[in-house]
């Protein structure tokens, strides 16, 4: 078994089948509380629900891409300088937030199985937390009252209202 407290994070070269036979990507075994943290927070976000309440909802898409910047620690992808001509120079791609977006989604989403089923064998897969009831409608409320605050200070400024040139032609 290994250490519960790894001094560096362990990692673990995986391939695809499919890619060229030097393709390979690199990834993080073990994620620290940190990481953890921010991958929990990505994947949720306070919106307005459709009845006009703010409620909690999952963010899927941002907290899949946070779990790739951080579980993928190096690649070997490259570009072709001639997209043409498989057999022209290459040039290694960088490993970039935008990059790792721009993946095709099935090996996007098969590296994410791989950092899943690591995660999980060192028991540390990010959760996304769910907050008290009452936490919620403190954050909700707090997020009402700084809206109203800010349209009373604008009906101030612009008594005139909205022709005042705030939005639209100034009719002076």
């Amino acid at each position: 078994m290994p250490s519960r407290f790894p001094k560096v994070a362990p990692t673990k070269v995986i391939r695809r089948d499919e890619w060229q036979p030097d393709e390979t990507v690199t990834i993080k075994l073990y994620l620290g509380g940190y990481d953890q943290e921010r991958i929990s927070s990505a994947g949720q976000s306070l919106e307005r629900a459709a009845d006009g309440r703010m409620e909690m909802r999952p963010r899927l898409h941002d907290r899949r891409q946070l779990e790739l910047e951080v579980g993928i620690v190096a690649w070997t992808f490259y570009w072709l300088k001639d997209e043409s001509d498989p057999a022209s120079e290459r040039q290694a791609m960088e490993l970039t937030p935008e990059i790792i977006q721009s993946l095709p989604p099935k090996d996007r989403e098969w590296i994410a199985a791989r950092l899943d089923d690591a995660w999980a064998a060192w028991g540390v897969k990010p959760v996304t937390p769910t907050p008290p009831e009452d936490a919620t409608q403190a954050v909700i409320e707090q997020a009402t009252t700084a809206q109203a605050t800010e349209v009373r200070a604008a009906d101030a400024a612009f008594p005139e209202g909205p022709s005042s040139g705030v939005g639209g032609a100034a009719t002076r």
